[in-house]
């Protein structure tokens, strides 16, 4: 290589640089969140993502949804609660008979699920959302049969990239903005209704079956 390709050569590593974003990186927001009852909560939601692969842009490239952190105030004796999900992110917070539920949409990654406390995926129901109960100050997974029927319909800001929701950093979003976010991203057909098995049917043999489907709720 001759002197001239070495000094340009040199010259081009800082703009490279440059354009390197952090592998990992988090938004947070604070998030209006109405109950089934009627009643509206606010909650925090650091969400963090991982580079797959660099873009020119911030927010450009591949980019992954891996965890997601939720923090708020029961209102109860467990006081203000913050819990990680590994490899999840919340569809729906809500409270019924005075016990907290959160639905979780995702996947384990990198042997996540192996760490302690990030087994949400413990009952799986096919393609329906995972399901959690707050015993404590933590959320232990539990089985979907397990999930109160009150709770129908997920509440959280769902879908989305992280270039869209960039726009929500440091910021609260209210009810009236995840009513504009879901004329552009309606509910799939999964989430209209909150995810659940079939119930126990007799077949015309008398023997009880038992199948699961993606389907809606009653």
């Amino acid at each position: 290589m001759n002197r001239r390709n070495l000094l340009l050569a040199a010259a081009s590593t800082p703009l490279l640089s440059a354009c390197l974003y952090d592998r990992r990186f988090d938004l947070d927001w604070d998030e209006e969140v109405r109950l089934h009852d009627g009643r509206v909560i606010v909650v925090h939601l650091k969400n963090t993502y991982e580079r797959i692969h660099q873009g020119f842009t911030r927010y450009g490239g591949t980019i992954m949804s891996r965890d997601t952190t939720l923090t708020f105030d029961t209102g109860g004796t467990s006081g203000k609660v913050t819990q990680l999900f590994k490899g999840y992110s919340p569809s729906l917070l809500d409270q019924h008979e005075g016990a907290w539920y959160v639905t979780l949409r995702g996947g384990p990654y990198y042997r996540s699920e192996e760490m302690p406390g990030q087994n949400w995926g413990r009952y799986p129901s096919l393609n329906c959302d995972e399901v959690a109960k707050l015993v404590g100050t933590e959320f232990v997974p539990i089985r979907i049969q397990d999930l109160p029927r009150a709770l129908r319909m997920p509440n959280m800001l769902l879908y989305g990239t992280a270039a869209e929701h960039a726009q929500f950093h440091e910021r609260r979003i209210s009810l009236k903005n995840k009513e504009d976010w879901l004329v552009k991203h309606p509910l799939s057909s999964g989430h209209i209704n909150t995810c659940r098995p079939r119930e126990e049917a007799t077949s015309p043999t008398g023997l009880s079956t038992s199948n699961k489907e993606a389907g809606g709720s009653k």
